[in-house]
């Protein structure tokens, strides 16, 4: 298992793994597939320990943004640095993803 996943009251919480790369897709849409986004609108990718994300992972990004806004929920970008950050910011995720820069 590459990611650790949790429900809270208010928002899912996804923890990312050091390398967020394709051979992670299958499990990270079981646990999107998880998701009831009707009960708990939010999913929070925690992206703390993740030191590189290739494209296609960006790819999987979106996809998951897509099966939530038509539930109704959102996806909420978390703690991303160092060379996550930068393809973040050359996707322009900001202009489509809550992004936030830590969780305290």
């Amino acid at each position: 298992m590459h990611f650790i996943f949790s429900e809270g009251e208010t928002e899912y919480v996804v923890n990312s793994p050091k390398e967020f790369t394709s051979q992670c897709h299958d499990e990270f849409k079981e646990l999107l597939g998880q998701c009831d986004f009707s009960k708990t609108p939010t999913l929070r990718i925690d992206f703390t320990a993740t030191e590189f994300i290739d494209s296609r992972s960006i790819g999987i990004l979106l996809y998951a943004k897509s099966v939530a806004n038509e539930e109704g929920g959102k996806i909420v970008l978390s703690s991303p640095y160092g060379k996550v950050k930068k393809m973040f910011e050359v996707s322009k995720f900001d202009e489509l993803f809550e992004i936030i820069e830590s969780q305290e």
